[in-house]
């Protein structure tokens, strides 16, 4: 059991589109636990100035879309930033630090981590330590800079609080509780799959199921990039674009995958998964087929996170592969880890 050591929460608000923000916002979270520490984590429009205000410390991680646009879950939020209204002393209590996730190769590379972060000093916020820029391009992954980013993070933090701040690890709690249940009749189980009824405003909540109609590669096949063109049917949903928008693609697994997931975990495929009040995506429905679940919510093909290694290393029997585990899960160990992924070993 995690023990808090410190009354005062850190605030820890990302932006992101397509999930990676997040992601490490969550990690930063996991580890400030580590530390004693009470984190708040939420995305950017959950947040506002009046509240900031109220913070005396805050990490934000964004990343940038389109032509140097900030993320939807951070519009709101950034919008209230650059009021004329606010004042040079809006945040003169907030310690704050900015995580940047982006891609040198572009021309607007972070720039809403680097316009943030003007904008926070210049409402009066003290950072804690320079921007943090992760580059897609960095020869060890961007993973490399937002590991040792987090890890300054904490040195800093120490400094500022004037103790030490030692990482004691120790298994978390669930973040979501299930359960499972023998078979129901099918009418009575949701299988809220994506559909196209009529709809006010498409998002990634509430999407309309376009078709595939054309997909062409436009790299040479000696190019180490497989770049495509991807045409789609919309037609009917009376949707607009740019150029910079984000299609959001609701895949399924093949039979053949879920059924050895199964086989694998000793699942029956035809039990009731009931989530009941634990916090889930939004998509996912509270009562759902296993085999639901498997085809159409869960990503069972995935490539293991550096946090899946950091949990297994709690479980696994044989000494030799919670070493291996606990060495993916180290920063130390980052162009290995990479390797394996990229199939160079």
């Amino acid at each position: 059991r995690i023990q808090i050591l410190f009354e005062m929460e850190l605030v820890v608000a990302y932006g992101s589109e397509t999930g990676t923000s997040q992601a490490v916002a969550e990690h930063l979270v996991r580890e400030s636990e580590y530390r004693g520490i009470k984190p708040i984590l939420l995305p950017m429009n959950e947040l506002s100035v009046e509240a900031l205000q109220k913070k005396q410390l805050a990490a934000f991680i964004c990343s940038t879309t389109g032509d140097g646009e900030e993320p939807r879950n951070m519009k709101v939020l950034w919008r209230s930033l650059l009021r004329r209204s606010l004042r040079p002393n809006t945040f003169t209590n907030l310690n704050f630090a900015v995580l940047g996730l982006g891609d040198s190769s572009y021309a607007k590379y972070n720039y809403v981590a680097k316009r943030l972060y003007r904008r926070l000093q210049n409402l009066g916020g003290r950072a804690m330590m320079e921007l943090g820029l992760a580059d897609d391009q960095h020869p060890q992954g961007s993973d490399y800079l937002t590991f040792t980013w987090v890890t300054t993070y904490f040195t800093n933090l120490s400094t500022h609080l004037g103790v030490a701040l030692p990482r004691t690890y120790t298994l978390l709690p669930p973040w979501c509780t299930f359960t499972v249940t023998q078979q129901e009749p099918r009418d009575k189980v949701s299988r809220d799959i994506p559909r196209d009824e009529p709809q006010a405003v498409w998002d990634k909540d509430h999407p309309f199921r376009g078709h595939v109609v054309s997909n062409q590669r436009v790299t040479s096949e000696k190019h180490f990039q497989d770049v495509r063109v991807i045409g789609l049917d919309i037609s009917g949903s009376n949707i607009t674009y740019s150029a910079g928008d984000i299609v959001w693609i609701y895949p399924e697994n093949d039979k053949d995958s879920v059924q050895r997931a199964a086989d694998l975990l000793d699942l029956n495929l035809d039990s009731v998964v009931d989530f009941k009040d634990s916090p889930i995506p939004d998509h996912i429905p509270r009562r759902v087929l296993m085999r639901d679940l498997l085809t159409y919510y869960l990503d069972i093909r995935t490539l293991p996170t550096r946090f899946f290694f950091e949990l297994s290393a709690n479980f696994v029997t044989d000494e030799l592969e919670r070493e291996k585990c606990e060495e993916f899960a180290s920063v130390s160990i980052l162009p290995l880890y990479d390797d394996v992924h990229s199939g160079l070993v």
